[in-house]
């Protein structure tokens, strides 16, 4: 039965990702501009809850209590706020940006921001909710609620830290491709924006959703306003040095909430960064293998078609690499079962 709900859990997620993501960027090209997003969006929450109903035996009716609402406001209250933090630390700079520098910027920024998020978003959204219902069952049992936490870090950085290096390595092939050669003026921030994303996803993802499941909502909306206190200075002073300066500081600056998750991850969960690393050491060795290859294939293949087959050839390298550990070849029969299991 809970796998069961794991795994509607995990569809319902992944729809909510792709449809959104799917439905956006052709409308956007169709020149729909900011309708596009919101028609995305509305689609893809409609899609998400029909497939709820349908999948559950509870079925939504029609009804006000004011106890009640006073009862989901308590429990909410602090999801809330985290909520507000979350929304403010994605628009800040899209405001900063929008009265500094214009719509093209604006354009340029948002479109490649958009584009990397949703396709980090794939992957961290089909676990998030996976995890955090996983560790509320054991919320009690810290060996165990340990290891589980361990277990899904080391399960998102074999794809989070290739793919990281890879939207950074190939920022200028996948600009083109994605968005097309007007867009390849905001390559870096596409680069750099993956590269940061995909480690506070590795280091930060799995830490909000274990605070959560031992109750502690406040510490992670605690943290969020500690990263806009950071953040919002960082934006201010980036803008009014230029567009590069901006998305350099902008995409380095959002790292520093992994201090903060290594702090707080230490002293609430007795977890330590010397333990997260180990646990993650061995995908982050071959991921620095792959960018060296990587590296290497940019300086000297210039036609696209030569530098996608380049990509393939970097992941067959990574894989190559991690399955030199007996653990990651193990870990890799398990993923690709589930997958099956899953599927069916």
């Amino acid at each position: 039965m809970n796998f069961l709900i794991c795994k509607i859990l995990f569809f319902n997620r992944l729809l909510g990702t792709i449809v959104p993501f799917i439905i956006t960027i052709p409308l956007a090209l169709m020149g729909y501009g900011a309708y596009s997003i919101i028609i995305g969006t509305l689609i893809g929450n409609i899609i998400k809850s029909a497939n709820l109903i349908i999948n559950s035996k509870w079925k939504p009716k029609f009804f006000f209590s004011y106890y009640e609402l006073a009862n989901m406001f308590k429990f909410s209250s602090w999801t809330i706020i985290e909520s507000f933090c979350l929304w403010l630390v994605t628009w800040i700079d899209i405001f900063l940006i929008s009265n500094k520098m214009g719509n093209f910027y604006t354009g340029i920024y948002k479109n490649c921001q958009s584009t990397v998020t949703g396709i980090i978003t794939i992957i961290t959204s089909s676990i998030g909710r996976v995890l955090f219902s996983s560790l509320s069952k054991i919320q009690s049992n810290d060996a165990e609620f340990k290891r589980i936490f361990l277990l899904f870090q080391k399960y998102m950085s074999i794809i989070l830290f290739p793919m990281g290096l890879g939207i950074l390595i190939y920022r200028g092939t996948l600009v083109r491709i994605l968005l097309g050669e007007k867009w390849l003026i905001g390559s870096d921030f596409f680069g750099l924006w993956g590269f940061s994303m995909s480690l506070v996803a590795i280091y930060g993802t799995p830490n909000v959703e274990a605070y959560r499941a031992k109750g502690m909502p406040k510490l992670s909306s605690f943290i969020q306003l500690l990263h806009i206190i950071f953040i919002i200075p960082i934006c201010i002073y980036g803008v009014n040095k230029g567009f590069k300066s901006m998305v350099l500081l902008r995409s380095l600056g959002y790292l520093q909430i992994l201090i903060l998750h290594f702090y707080f991850t230490r002293k609430y969960l007795e977890i330590g960064i010397k333990e997260i690393l180990k646990n993650t050491y061995w995908p982050l060795v071959s991921s620095l293998v792959m960018l060296m290859f990587g590296i290497l294939f940019n300086m000297f293949l210039h036609n696209t078609i030569t530098l996608l087959l380049s990509i393939i050839l970097c992941m067959l390298i990574y894989f190559a690499v991690l399955f030199i550990s007996k653990d990651y070849r193990t870990i890799f029969k398990f993923i690709v079962k589930s997958i099956v299991s899953i599927l069916k």
